[in-house]
């Protein structure tokens, strides 16, 4: 509970339902925060156009202006404030699209005031500091040098992190290039999640640096900015869309373009695997596909390196939607783990959809650790028998009846490619059988 010598925290409750608005007033009064109501998304815009708001409770469907659609608006604010979403849907699609738009949590109704009293507290201690590092360079745009980069303007961010396109002059030739340089809020930096996050942003460094493949987003350079003393990392700078669009639009892709744009993904899987690395966090939206169909891998925040101690076994690490079954159970994955998850991302590029679907994570696991998923050509008549055998072996439940490594997957695309669907149906007959698929 807050003392008389705080300031005061500012708290916006935006819901449709008078009750649940009322209820959540009168428990965040309970606790001394001072707080205001919408009743939708539009009112909620209303306020925090016109007063200081450091926190908004919101439900999540509302009529108008939902509260996904609410959230994404703030986001684009120069100064975001934080969104927890609060909700009678339990759906996995819906807790991963919010958490992807940048929700500092997310609670499912009914809520215990327990629940909302250390929600509430952990964003206002997250914010206790303020984050001066990312606004003062947003403030100053192409004005501002970090780390002998000028930045140029904001492309993405995060709750923990932003991510600049900036520009430097290159030592040998003087032309000037274009990099993406990621920051780490410092205002984070009092919890202990976020000490765990300091950790994850090192740790993508030290993954992401030691492979040089043309698959996989090269890191040039990671430091301490002295003006700022913040962390921050250089990328390469990649103009390109996340396969996840390319998924949207699938049908205008033959299956062979499909899959030479998943054999580059294997292909950077294969070189991380050689160095004992692996990614845990292979999704659609950390795949970028460039305009000349060049795959460039990235976000290896959640990797796990070979002599590493940042196991957080107890913690879930990447998105659920594309898990392996081990990965429900323990972080202490191997690279089988990432050939399961490619196998989920390869079976919705190729057949339309995802193979395992459900409301809530408990049903997700069962969807993916036991039953099958539907047949590929109940939904894609068309999809050649090598690619429904490759994509069988990929999703095996057992680890031990996965392909064994990267390259082996890699082979088999490679010779569906080059017409030798024979020889890759010859290879993985063997491996087949009726609880392959629904």
């Amino acid at each position: 509970m807050m003392t008389d010598t705080d300031e005061t925290f500012q708290i916006l409750v935006v819901d449709d339902q008078d009750m649940v608005r009322e209820s959540l007033h009168e428990i965040l009064d309970a606790y001394g925060y001072s707080v205001d109501e919408a009743d939708d998304g539009k009112s909620a815009l209303e306020v925090v156009n016109t007063k200081r708001i450091d926190l908004i409770i919101s439900d999540l469907h509302m009529p108008g202006i939902s509260g996904d659609e609410l959230l994404a608006a703030i986001r684009q604010r120069d100064c975001p404030i934080p969104i927890i979403i609060v909700t009678g849907d339990p759906s996995v699609d819906s807790a991963v699209k919010c958490i992807k738009l940048g929700a500092s949590d997310y609670i499912q109704k009914p809520f215990s005031i327990e629940k909302i009293r250390e929600a509430v507290e952990k964003v206002r201690n997250a914010t206790a500091v303020p984050d001066s590092s990312a606004r003062t360079i947003r403030a100053n745009n192409s004005g501002h040098i970090l780390g002998g980069y000028r930045v140029l303007k904001t492309v993405a961010e995060g709750n923990m992190g932003v991510v600049f396109l900036a520009q430097k002059a290159d030592a040998e030739s003087g032309d000037r290039k274009y990099y993406a340089v990621k920051i780490l809020k410092e205002g984070s930096a009092m919890t202990d999640a976020c000490d765990e996050y300091r950790k994850r942003f090192v740790n993508e460094a030290e993954a992401a640096s030691r492979i040089k493949h043309k698959n996989i987003v090269e890191i040039y350079e990671c430091g301490i900015a002295e003006d700022m003393a913040i962390p921050f990392l250089v990328m390469e700078y990649i103009e390109g869309e996340s396969l996840g669009k390319y998924i949207k639009r699938a049908r205008k892709y033959d299956y062979r373009q499909r899959v030479e744009i998943l054999v580059q993904v294997v292909e950077a899987l294969a070189a991380m695997h050689a160095h004992g690395i692996y990614h845990r966090d292979i999704k659609p939206e950390n795949i970028i596909v460039t305009n000349d169909f060049v795959v460039k891998v990235t976000d290896f925040g959640v990797a796990s390196l070979p002599e590493s101690d940042l196991t957080m076994t107890t913690s879930i690490l990447g998105t659920p939607n594309y898990f392996s079954p081990e990965a429900f159970i323990s972080a202490k994955v191997d690279h089988r783990s990432d050939i399961f998850s490619f196998g989920i991302v390869a079976y919705e590029f190729l057949v339309g959809r995802k193979p395992f679907m459900a409301s809530n994570l408990s049903k997700l696991y069962t969807e993916i650790a036991k039953n099958p998923p539907i047949y590929p050509q109940k939904l894609a008549r068309d999809m050649p028998e090598a690619l429904l055998a490759i994509l069988a072996v990929t999703l095996k439940k057992h680890v031990g009846k996965r392909y064994g490594s990267a390259q082996e997957l890699a082979r088999d695309f490679h010779d569906f490619l080059d017409s030798k669907s024979e020889d890759v149906l010859e290879r993985l007959k063997p491996r087949l059988d009726y609880t392959d698929w629904l």
